[in-house]
């Protein structure tokens, strides 16, 4: 008989356990509402001092110094849960692609950590690179516009032969 009790009181203490979670649960208060993507990279902006903006919900343009003069138009744009950062190198009008061109382009895909490049609908040549808006904070965004803009520099070192 003892052992039957035993058996019944635990198997009432987790069925009051199990009854009163969900009250448990309900009765915390809700944890605030994370962050939208949009929010945060605005948050961002304002964090590195980069002289941007904005052109849509969503989309912004950062001038980002470049060697020599001028500025790489760095644009970045927040999804729902993720950033993408990047810059046109070349138009297509102002490239005279070759094999020699592309072959430079591959090596420069192998060397260049982090981003990716390629040529976009219009055919222009770019540099970008998307990533997770949970792995970003002001430090890592402002990481990868730089990153984004050197590797535009040194594309455009690389292929300036190729570009009229």
């Amino acid at each position: 008989m003892r052992t039957s009790g035993k058996i019944l009181s635990r198997a009432l203490l987790v069925l009051l356990l199990a009854a009163g979670l969900p009250l448990g649960t309900q009765a915390r208060p809700a944890n605030p509402a994370p962050q939208t993507s949009v929010a945060r990279v605005e948050q961002w902006l304002k964090d590195t001092g980069y002289q941007y903006r904005s052109t849509g919900t969503g989309t912004w343009v950062v001038n980002y110094p470049r060697r020599g003069g001028g500025n790489w138009p760095i644009l970045v744009a927040a999804g729902g849960d993720f950033v993408v950062v990047g810059v046109v190198v070349a138009a297509k009008k102002e490239m005279n692609v070759t094999s020699e061109m592309m072959f430079k382009l591959l090596r420069l895909s192998h060397s260049l950590d982090y981003v990716k490049i390629g040529f976009d609908d219009d055919e222009d040549l770019f540099v970008r690179s998307e990533v997770k808006t949970k792995l970003l904070d002001s430090l890592e965004f402002k990481a990868t516009v730089d990153r984004n803009a050197k590797a535009a520099t040194t594309i455009y070192d690389e292929i300036k032969a190729f570009i009229e």
